[in-house]
């Protein structure tokens, strides 16, 4: 007969929990490293990716709607939806390099907004270090430093989007590392 205690039947929920979460944070890590790495490949990688998945779920949720669901007014919301998935997934397929350039164009876009915010919060501060007669040396350098990135992101929008990409995965590492450290605290709560 065995003692109470001395042997442990499974993993508990915490540690089934804390092992997940700590995966979670190495493929967040590893991810973010990637696209400061390799910032092209990363996202071609990821729509070839993506559009595997849409197209699988599409014909998972079609499938549903066709049979399983069939006579339900919810049938034609799963055949509807799985169409818009197969052919979202299809094209990501068909065409990724222009995915791709839409993805970083439209980051490239969101730098062009920044670019106009950075050049109006620069000419505010440097309008507001021209006012001011104490303290003005670093509302104006910070201002003039303001511009200078704005024209720069005005300019080269593309170069801005890939930085932004690179922002994101400095961003997407530093969770990564976070969920790891959380999954070592839930470790120890067991």
């Amino acid at each position: 007969m065995a003692k109470k205690g001395t042997a442990k039947k499974g993993m508990s929920l915490l540690e089934k929990e804390g092992m997940a979460v700590g995966l979670a944070g190495v493929l967040f890590f590893l991810f973010g490293l990637l696209l400061l790495i390799t910032p092209t490949m990363t996202i071609n990688s990821t729509i070839f990716v993506l559009g595997l998945l849409l197209v699988v779920a599409g014909l998972l949720k079609l499938y549903e709607g066709l049979f399983k669901c069939k006579g339900t007014g919810f049938a034609g919301y799963l055949v509807i939806m799985g169409l818009i998935a197969i052919i979202a997934g299809g094209i990501m397929l068909a065409i990724p390099d222009a995915v791709t350039a839409g993805v970083i164009l439209t980051f490239g876009f969101l730098a062009l907004i920044l670019a106009v915010i950075a050049i109006i919060g620069g000419l505010g501060q440097i309008a507001y270090a021209l006012k001011k007669l104490k303290s003005r040396i670093v509302p104006l350098i910070v201002g003039i430093l303001f511009v200078l990135l704005g024209l720069f992101m005005l300019f080269n929008p593309l170069s801005a989007g890939l930085a932004l990409v690179s922002i994101i995965g400095l961003f997407v590492i530093m969770y990564g590392v976070l969920l790891m450290v959380f999954s070592l605290y839930l470790g120890s709560l067991v």
